[in-house]
């Protein structure tokens, strides 16, 4: 940069900070509101007027018809999931028959032969019904899985929902079927925290 453009670009800057207002001895503020020396007359706003629209027009009442749902037919749509091999949906599809209908999706369930491709089924609706507040009742359904982790955990949260809620005595989580270092989890009140 040339030297004459240095102090071009100085001077320039020297005068914005030293803008005077005509009727003030001091420099303005150099920020954005002040940038325009202030007008003598009252905003705007203040003095607008709008009228007020002759006619109000009352809101209309659209008559909104009630949606029709189509009941579903949680049978078939488990069958049909089963013959087509999509184990996550037919699961999906069960837990869902369970929240609509929990008896006929219960009758269902005593009526099949294995309980194996329902197993992500049985988890959730486990943890339903824990959750819900009836851990007894959940137990028994936990009992319907397969041995193994994933019951165990089942278990264990199921015990851990009953403790945090005051559901089961000390002596029932003594009792619990789970290895000793989570039935010590449950006693010391960290299972869920």
């Amino acid at each position: 940069m040339k030297p004459a453009a240095i102090l071009l670009a100085l001077a320039a800057l020297a005068a914005v900070f030293l803008i005077r207002s005509p009727d003030q001895e001091t420099a303005l503020p150099l920020t954005k509101s002040r940038l325009r020396l202030p007008s003598k007359d009252a905003p705007f706003w203040r003095s607008a007027i709008a009228q007020e629209p002759l006619n109000f027009r009352e809101p209309s009442a659209v008559e909104i018809e009630p949606s029709v749902s189509i009941p579903t037919d949680h049978p078939a749509k488990v069958a049909r999931l089963f013959r087509t091999g999509d184990l996550p949906a037919l699961n999906f599809a069960l837990a869902d028959w369970f929240d609509a209908d929990p008896v006929a999706a219960r009758d269902w369930l005593a009526a099949r032969e294995s309980l194996d491709p329902y197993q992500p089924a049985l988890i959730r609706i486990t943890g339903q019904i824990a959750e819900a507040g009836d851990p007894e009742h959940a137990l028994e359904w936990a009992a319907l899985l397969e041995t193994g982790p994933e019951r165990e955990q089942v278990l264990f949260d199921v015990y851990a929902v009953a403790a945090r809620n005051h559901q089961f005595t000390e002596a029932q989580l003594q009792a619990a079927p789970l290895p000793s270092s989570r039935v010590d989890a449950l006693l010391s009140g960290a299972a869920g925290d």
